[in-house]
């Protein structure tokens, strides 16, 4: 409004003067405004009086734009539309959540809301994320998008947890606002303080065997530490890892920060209370590093119980029911994963074994013969045909073990019958024949 006054020539030479100043300077262009205004302070041919009016002027333009500025971000605001969940990031509905508690963001043109609580660890996570124990600081992002949040996203947290809750800002989230969120300069000049604070959440994500190298090592430049009264100290490769974990895991913590912070304020002091742990930790714990005295369960069948007449233990007894703990109560012994015996070849084998054993062997051709049992004169059909039967209608079984009857059975010649030679079958070790032999 009022640079529209001043181009119609309403004005006087002063606020004409201004507005060829200030005209051709785009509306969001903040900084180059105050260098003109700078260059208007410092030009010594203007007198105090017109530089005074050109101040004066300034204000009110000024206003005049964060008011516009103001009307058109609520209108355009009002038209936005909202994305993400109805719910924070540990599925509680925002709805539940107290109105201090949770802020709307505009990102992109569209409007989110999130929890602070959740703000906050997306901002933590960002200052501290490492690669090993490397610091690489990245933006803060949307997790709905994957867009960094903007500069002015920023300082609205900040200030919305500043004025609004009484949440204590995060230490390095106040640093990350003092570079007025600049994180290459937060990262030259903090780069000490975000390391040790990440230090302390990188323990958690060790594997267990990276860990327990890291507490034998530490066992290591302890004993070289206090080797006059520890020199002894060493840990049983049967003492269980939980529970060396256990004990050792808030002095690792504090040995990863001497090893790896850049403070030698803090690398002595991390180191000093370490050994101070660890020596509380031994005198508590007698035991630690040593083989448990663990005694074996003396296992009892139920079903048998009567027949157990002498007991070491009643109180280390482990009474079981084979049916209840192994075939009804576990899926693993069910059928399909456990199938009923198939003895098929189990019992050709064996028949062939014995019809191997009970023959000669030629010693001109290398072949064997079967002999027929002296008993089998009278009846020699049923020594024959009903093996080969039996054996026959093994094929034909389902896996229930229930045989289908084959009446088309080859029967065995009675007579004497001439077997080829031996072979071996390397899975078994065995001596058998082919069904050709037959």
């Amino acid at each position: 409004m009022m640079m529209q006054i001043m181009k119609n020539g309403n004005g006087n030479m002063t606020e004409s003067l201004f507005y060829n100043l200030f005209n051709r300077i785009p509306l969001h262009d903040f900084s180059q405004r105050f260098i003109i205004l700078k260059y208007v302070r410092d030009n010594n041919l203007f007198t105090s009086a017109t530089k005074n009016e050109i101040f004066e002027l300034f204000a009110r333009y000024q206003h005049e734009l964060v008011v516009l500025n103001g009307v058109v971000r609520r209108k355009k605001y009002s038209k936005m539309k909202f994305a993400g969940e109805d719910c924070d990031f540990t599925g509680v509905p925002l709805s539940d959540i107290s109105h201090n508690l949770k802020m709307t963001i505009v990102n992109c043109g569209i409007k989110y809301i999130f929890r602070i609580s959740d703000l906050i660890n997306i901002i933590n996570k960002s200052l501290t994320y490492r690669e090993e124990l490397f610091l690489v600081i990245q933006p803060a992002k949307n997790p709905y998008t994957n867009i960094p949040f903007t500069r002015a996203n920023l300082f609205n947290i900040y200030y919305h947890i500043r004025y609004n809750t009484r949440i204590v800002i995060p230490v390095l989230f106040h640093l990350f606002y003092t570079t007025s969120f600049d994180k290459n300069e937060f990262s030259n000049r903090y780069e000490a303080v975000v390391l040790d604070n990440s230090i302390q959440d990188y323990i958690d994500e060790f594997q267990e065997a990276h860990l327990v190298e890291i507490g034998h090592e530490w066992i290591k430049k302890f004993k070289h530490h206090k080797k006059q009264k520890y020199d002894t100290l060493s840990i049983h490769k049967k003492y269980p890892i939980k529970n060396f974990l256990r004990l050792l895991r808030p002095i690792l913590k504090l040995y990863l920060i001497h090893s790896h912070t850049l403070t030698s304020s803090m690398k002595y002091s991390s180191f000093t209370k370490a050994c101070t742990l660890m020596v509380d930790m031994l005198e508590n714990n007698a035991d630690f590093g040593k083989q448990p005295n663990v005694q074996p369960k003396q296992v009892v069948f139920k079903s048998l119980r009567k027949l157990n007449t002498h007991s070491f233990s009643i109180k280390n007894e482990h009474h079981i029911s084979v049916v209840e703990n192994f075939l009804n109560n576990i899926p693993e012994f069910k059928y399909p994963n456990i199938k009923p015996f198939d003895d098929k070849i189990f019992i050709i084998r064996n028949y062939v074994n014995i019809a191997t054993s009970n023959s000669i062997q030629n010693i001109r051709t290398g072949n064997r013969y079967r002999l027929l049992p002296p008993n089998d004169n009278a009846y020699p059909e049923l020594y024959e045909s009903t093996t080969i039967d039996f054996i026959n209608r093994l094929n034909n079984s389902d896996i229930s073990g229930n045989y289908h009857y084959n009446t088309n059975v080859p029967i065995l010649p009675q007579a004497t019958v001439e077997i080829d030679e031996v072979e071996y079958d390397d899975d078994y070790d065995e001596e058998c024949i082919t069904s050709d032999s037959f």
